[in-house]
C-alpha cells in the first residue's frame, strides 16, 4: 500500500490510463478498507467512482473489476459512517441499493471447470461468491439498518420507520432478524405505538429462544461426538470375560437370556 499512493499519481496525469486507475483506485480502496484505513479507503475509493462515472458518460470501454461495484459502494458507506461522515454514508447507502438493483440477482459460479464449454477460474468463482453477498438480501438489511440509524439521528423516530420496516422484511438470519424487530419495536415506543411494539418484541423474543436453543442443541451435539471420539480412541480391554460365572448358570438359563437379547437387539 505504500508505494500505491505514488502510482495513483502517476496514472492521473495520463488521461488515457484511466481505465487502468480506475482499477488501481478500486484495488487500494479495499486494500484500505480491510486494514481499517477507512479516510484512504474512502478517498481511494471515491476515485475509482468518479472514474467509473466519466468513462461511462464519454462510452469509454474499460473493464469491470472483479468483484463488481455494489461492495465498494458498501466499503465506502460503512467506512463513512465510522468516520462520522453521515451525510456521505447515507448518500452511498442509496447508491448502494441503486447499485444492487442494477446488477440484478448475482449467481455463485459453483459448477465444474468446462461447464457448458465455459472456463471457470477459481478467482472468479471466489469473485461471484462476494458479488452474491454483496448483492444478498442479508447485506440489504443492513445497509437499511444504517439508513434507519442516520434518519434517527438526524430526523426522529418517524424518519427511521419505513428503513426499519424494509430492514425486518429483507432480514434473513435468525440474529439478523431479532436484532430487526428489536430496533422496529424502539421506533414504536418513540413513537407511543405500544401495540405494534409489543409485537415486535415477542417475535424478537421469540427468535432469541430459537438462537437460544439451536446454540445448546449444537453444543450437545459437539459434546456427544467429542464422547464418541474419546471412546472410539480408547484402548481395548485385555481382560477376559469371567467363566466362571456362565459356568454355574444352567445351560437353559444361558440358551434363554441370548434369545432375550437376540430380541432387544431386533427391537
Amino acid at each position: 500500500l505504500q508505494i500505491l499512493p505514488p502510482l495513483e499519481g502517476s496514472l492521473s496525469a495520463d488521461q488515457s490510463r484511466r481505465p487502468l486507475m480506475l482499477q488501481v483506485a478500486y484495488g487500494v480502496g479495499i486494500a484500505h478498507y480491510h486494514c481499517n484505513d477507512l479516510d484512504n479507503a474512502i478517498n481511494s475509493l471515491n476515485t475509482f467512482f468518479t472514474l467509473h462515472a466519466q468513462l461511462t458518460a464519454e462510452g469509454i470501454d474499460f473493464i469491470e473489476p472483479i468483484l463488481g461495484v455494489p461492495i465498494a459502494r458498501f466499503y465506502c458507506a460503512h467506512a463513512s459512517y465510522n468516520s462520522t461522515r453521515i451525510d456521505d454514508a447515507r448518500n452511498f447507502l442509496l447508491a448502494y441499493l441503486d447499485d444492487v438493483q442494477a446488477a440484478g440477482p448475482q449467481k455463485v459460479l459453483n459448477m465444474p471447470d468446462g461447464w457448458n464449454g465455459k472456463k471457470i477460474t477459481e478467482a472468479e468463482r471466489k469473485a461471484s461468491r462476494f458479488k452474491a453477498r454483496a448483492c444478498s438480501a442479508e447485506a440489504q438489511a443492513d445497509a437499511y439498518m444504517m439508513l434507519a440509524m442516520i434518519a434517527d439521528r438526524k430526523g426522529g423516530p418517524q424518519d427511521a420507520l419505513p428503513h426499519c420496516k424494509k430492514c425486518v422484511e429483507l432480514a434473513q438470519e435468525d440474529l439478523q432478524k431479532a436484532t430487526a424487530h428489536e430496533n422496529l419495536a424502539a421506533v414504536y415506543d418513540q413513537l407511543d405505538e405500544t401495540t405494534l411494539s409489543a409485537e415486535h418484541k415477542e417475535m424478537a423474543l421469540v427468535l432469541r429462544q430459537k438462537i437460544a436453543d439451536d446454540e445448546a442443541k449444537a453444543k450437545r451435539k459437539e459434546e456427544e461426538e467429542a464422547a464418541q471420539s474419546t471412546a472410539a480412541n480408547e484402548p481395548a480391554s485385555d481382560t477376559l470375560p469371567d467363566e466362571t460365572v456362565k459356568a454355574d448358570v444352567p445351560d437353559e438359563t444361558i440358551v434363554s437370556d441370548e434369545t432375550a437379547m437376540d430380541e432387544t437387539a431386533a427391537t
